[in-house]
């Protein structure tokens, strides 16, 4: 049997991972190296493949939001609004 797996966000580095369930709930992440910290909040839970596809998408929504909000604050609302259709 697998074991359960978490889907987890760092609060440093703001990037969601999937960690293998443990009962300490200690965890630190793997991207940004930042500490072992308490799980304070699951954003899934499942198998580690239905993690690891969950965390694909979420990453990749908060890319894209991300990348939103860079381009609008390039751009700004004038930008938005001189590219409209009349």
């Amino acid at each position: 049997m697998a074991a359960p797996c978490w889907v987890l966000r760092c609060c440093s580095c703001r990037r969601f991972q999937a960690q293998q369930a443990k009962r300490s709930r200690k965890w630190s992440c793997s991207v940004c190296g930042h500490a072992a910290r308490f799980v304070l909040q699951l954003y899934g839970q499942g198998s580690g493949r239905d993690c690891r596809l969950h965390v694909q998408k979420l990453n990749l929504l908060q890319g894209d939001a991300e990348e939103a909000a860079a381009r609008s604050a390039r751009y700004g609302i004038v930008g938005l609004l001189c590219c409209s259709p009349s």
